[in-house]
């Protein structure tokens, strides 16, 4: 991962409950990924790396709940906030809130 400012290598992809691969344009993978939640209340959603058999892979988006078991590949984020993870190349993703995320690949912070 580059240390500068995110760049986009692609379109920005908004993310519902259904998954959706965000895929770059330029033939370069993404290794980070600028997420804009779009609902004004917290809301979650997980991200899945690419299957080796090119299928959508199957993300249940759950919302964490104190003292039960852990939520895997699942992020939080305040009401309109704007992040940049660095994740999978190719990385699944979906929304536990609906039409809640846009999702950008990219590379830098």
């Amino acid at each position: 991962m580059q240390d500068n400012a995110f760049t986009p290598f692609g379109p920005t992809y908004r993310v519902s409950g259904t998954p959706v691969q965000c895929l770059t344009t330029n033939n370069q993978n993404a290794t980070s990924y600028r997420v804009r939640n779009a609902l004004a209340a917290v809301s979650f959603f997980s991200w899945a790396p690419p299957l080796a058999n090119g299928n959508a892979p199957t993300i249940s988006t759950v919302t964490p709940v104190v003292g039960s078991a852990p939520v895997s590949n699942t992020v939080g984020m305040v009401a309109s906030t704007v992040e940049v993870f660095c994740l999978p190349p190719n990385a699944w993703f979906a929304s536990g809130s609906g039409d809640a995320f846009e999702v950008t690949p990219g590379e830098g912070r």
